[in-house]
């Protein structure tokens, strides 16, 4: 089964660091989340919502049925056969997404929304990477909060909201064992754009921070 090269280079990136055998089961992770990504920028937002409800009913149904002829869910649903990932969690990605266009909750403020979503979409990401990689990561929920708050799309977020988030979010600055590089590589990127969002991704002072990391886990 052949999935589409994903659009993001940085994810693209990562790929390199994660060990040979879980790099289909990331790659599938990581367009999973540029998938749902692209549903939340559509103009209609009920019809989004609705893309969104799917993908999370589907994403559970695979901890107790074949997955639909979907190839995305096929490679998920394979995924976790052969790691301790599952589709509750990975549904959790598609809540965090549908966060940030759903009707909020009471005296919740742009940060506060920004901080939900970073804490469904990014902590579950990284976790069920981590399980595909296969290693305990006992940091990766709280690094993966702050890479997926930087990954929003400059749309549907501003720069204070951002600069709030980080100043919420904990930095561990752990050292990455070499199995979790690969999300280490992200973690790294994801701080670099909180701090300095006018630089896209892909940005070469960017990139020379996340291979010095893939190199050293520090």
């Amino acid at each position: 089964m052949t999935l589409p090269p994903l659009s993001d280079p940085e994810r693209a990136l990562s790929l390199a660091y994660a060990p040979r055998g879980s790099r289909g089961a990331l790659h599938a992770l990581w367009l999973l989340d540029e998938r749902l990504g692209h549903i939340v920028m559509e103009p209609n937002r009920p019809i989004a919502a609705i893309k969104l409800a799917w993908w999370r009913e589907a994403l559970e149904r695979l901890d107790t049925a074949p997955p639909p002829p979907e190839p995305l869910l096929a490679a998920l649903s394979a995924a976790c056969a052969t790691s301790a990932a599952d589709g509750r969690t990975l549904a959790r990605v598609a809540a965090g997404w549908d966060s940030l266009i759903d009707d909020g909750v009471d005296g919740e403020g742009d940060a506060d929304r920004l901080l939900r979503h970073a804490g469904l979409r990014g902590q579950a990401l990284f976790v069920s990477a981590a399980m595909m990689l296969g290693e305990p990561c006992p940091h990766c929920a709280a690094e993966g909060a702050i890479w997926a708050a930087a990954t929003v799309p400059t749309s549907l977020t501003t720069t204070t909201t951002r600069s709030a988030a980080l100043a919420a979010l904990p930095v561990t600055g752990k050292r990455w064992p070499r199995k979790l590089r690969a999300l280490g590589v992200l973690a790294v990127l994801g701080r670099a754009r909180l701090r300095d969002p006018a630089t896209p991704a892909g940005a070469p002072s960017h990139i020379a921070r996340a291979l010095w990391l893939g190199f050293s886990g520090r």
